[in-house]
């Protein structure tokens, strides 16, 4: 039955995705973060403005879910202003507060399956696209936005990157090979797949990074939050899991960062 599979499934998401252990480190690097919230940092806060939450949610792709609401991302693109007026405010609040309301941080898992030439009934054929929160999806892409001068890649590197791809690294590749072998000279090379790397990212390291590179810290106090008070549940068909957290606790006692369950009605 469909609740059967959506409750198989929590089990091994919740497995992989609670790798991450909330313990003394994060909580360093959590108060190195606290420390640099200062008033000085008002500038941060009025960067947000109808023209910048704008921009963000003209990233934001058409005929997108919510995780929680019935509503698509078409209703907010074409909303009139008075919605980006009090979405300004929200998400000003966000930065001044470093808090999420806790209604916002549900991601549901929906398992899709990887090739349709296997077997259909092995777990390991699927995978799990997320559907969150798309005003989340929205203050996401704002702090991108706003943050988008520190955030930059190497040159060299070709995946995720606007205007660039894997094919133009492959055929980079395919190119010295060739340049080699018509000169009669050997070529050697290493390929290497780090099984759910980005399952498996270090968020003590991630976070010290960021905070290196000079990303906002009122930004990085909401995003914080976001991680350490995430909850998960899978969805199979109309079926639903019970909720599951996206770490584990250093210590038999869970000590969970006070959550913030203020509605701000749009």
């Amino acid at each position: 039955g469909a609740q059967n599979i959506a409750n198989h499934f929590q089990e091994i998401y919740e497995n992989l995705y609670s790798q991450h252990t909330l313990g003394e480190d994060f909580d360093k690097v959590q108060q190195n973060i606290q420390e640099r919230v200062h008033h000085g940092l008002q500038d941060d806060i009025n960067k947000v403005n109808t023209q910048s939450v704008k921009d963000a949610l003209n990233k934001i792709k058409a005929m997108k879910s919510d995780a929680l609401f019935d509503f698509s991302s078409d209703c907010l693109i074409n909303a009139s202003n008075k919605l980006i007026d009090h979405v300004t405010n929200l998400f000003k609040w966000f930065l001044a507060t470093g808090k999420i309301p806790a209604f916002l941080l549900l991601c549901t898992l929906v398992p899709i399956v990887k090739d349709n030439l296997d077997d259909i009934a092995i777990s390991d054929n699927y995978r799990a696209i997320a559907i969150g929160s798309l005003i989340l999806k929205w203050f996401d892409w704002l702090i991108l936005i706003l943050n988008s001068d520190k955030l930059t890649t190497d040159e060299l590197q070709f995946g995720f990157q606007k205007l660039a791809s894997t094919t133009m690294c492959s055929w980079g590749v395919n190119s010295v090979v060739d340049y080699y072998n018509r000169a009669g000279r050997a070529v050697y090379a290493c390929a290497m797949d780090l099984s759910k790397a980005f399952d498996l990212v270090s968020w003590e390291v991630l976070f010290t990074e960021l905070l290196e590179r000079g990303v906002s810290p009122l930004a990085l106090r909401c995003l914080m939050f976001i991680y350490s008070n995430q909850k998960c549940n899978v969805r199979w068909g109309n079926a639903f899991s019970n909720t599951f957290n996206m770490y584990k606790m250093e210590s038999d006692k869970e000590q969970f960062l006070p959550l913030c369950y203020s509605v701000y009605t749009l």
